[in-house]
């Protein structure tokens, strides 16, 4: 069984992001998100379970960004794709 790859998608609150976050959950994939705006994210989010998809809330820009990488990777136990691009979303589809 080959194992599920993992992306970090940051800043997910709204935008082309989130819209390739919903993507990548329904081809099967493990997503960890950060949400920079409380309550902008779509409903659906929650409609993922613990083991697809992790959400980290970043209530101050100032927080470390390697904090919320850290914490995905402890829960799911690696990252094989930082998004930090939309030139790769672009590519992506």
């Amino acid at each position: 069984m080959t194992a599920k790859k993992v992306w970090f998608v940051p800043g997910t609150s709204k935008g082309w992001r989130l819209k390739l976050v919903r993507q990548l959950l329904e081809e099967g994939y493990c997503v960890a998100v950060t949400l920079t705006l409380q309550g902008n994210a779509e409903d659906w989010l929650n409609d993922y379970p613990s083991e697809q998809l992790l959400q980290i809330l970043i209530r101050n820009k100032a927080v470390n960004k390697g904090d919320a990488l850290a914490r995905a990777i402890s829960h799911f136990g690696k990252i094989d794709e930082i998004v930090n691009n939309p030139r790769l979303w672009l590519q992506w589809r």
